[in-house]
C-alpha cells in the first residue's frame, strides 16, 4: 500500500527563489524612488526661489540697492511654505534659505538639509545667474545635471 503524500506549504527553494526576485526587483527600484523624492524636494525649492527672486527684485525697484549689507527677514518679510526665520536664514524641513542684498546686488543661497548639493540665485543690474553646487554627491550630481537641462550653471564642488 503507498503512501499518499500531501504536499503543504513552499519548498525552501521556492521560498528563495521569492525572496531573491523580491530584492532584486527592490535593488533596482529604490535609488529611483531616491531620485524622485529628491526632484520633487528640489521643485519646492525652485518655487521658493522664484518667489524670493520676484521679491527681491520688487524690494530693488522700490528701494533701490541698498548700501549696506541687509539680509534675512530685514531685508524680505515674505513667509516660505512649513518653515520659518531663524537669524538671517529661513528654514525648512528639507532646505535652509540664505538672502542678502547690497550696494552691487542680491543673493540666494539654498542649501538641502543634508548638504547633497546647494543652489545659488544671483542678480544684478547687470546680470542674472543660476548656479548649482553637487556637493560632491551622487544625487547633488544628478540633481545638478537635471536642473543644467532648464539652463542651470553645474559646478561639481562644494558650496
Amino acid at each position: 500500500m503507498k503512501k499518499k503524500i500531501n504536499k503543504k506549504g513552499f519548498t525552501l527553494i521556492e521560498v528563495l527563489v521569492v525572496v531573491l526576485i523580491i530584492g532584486i526587483l527592490a535593488a533596482v527600484a529604490l535609488p529611483q524612488y531616491k531620485k524622485a523624492v529628491e526632484k520633487s524636494k528640489v521643485s519646492e525649492a525652485l518655487m521658493n526661489i522664484d518667489v524670493i527672486e520676484g521679491a527681491m527684485q520688487r524690494y530693488v525697484l522700490a528701494q533701490g540697492y541698498p548700501s549696506k549689507y541687509i539680509g534675512g527677514a530685514e531685508l524680505l518679510d515674505i513667509d516660505l511654505s512649513g518653515g520659518e526665520w531663524i537669524g538671517a536664514a529661513y528654514e525648512t524641513d528639507n532646505f535652509i534659505y540664505g538672502l542678502t542684498c547690497w550696494k552691487d546686488g542680491c543673493l540666494t543661497g539654498v542649501r538641502d538639509s543634508k548638504e547633497n548639493y546647494a543652489l545659488e540665485l544671483y542678480f544684478s543690474s547687470s546680470e542674472i545667474h543660476y548656479v548649482c553646487y553637487t556637493q560632491e554627491t551622487d544625487i547633488g550630481r544628478h540633481i545638478c545635471k537635471y536642473l543644467k537641462s532648464q539652463g542651470w550653471q553645474y559646478n561639481d564642488e562644494t558650496y
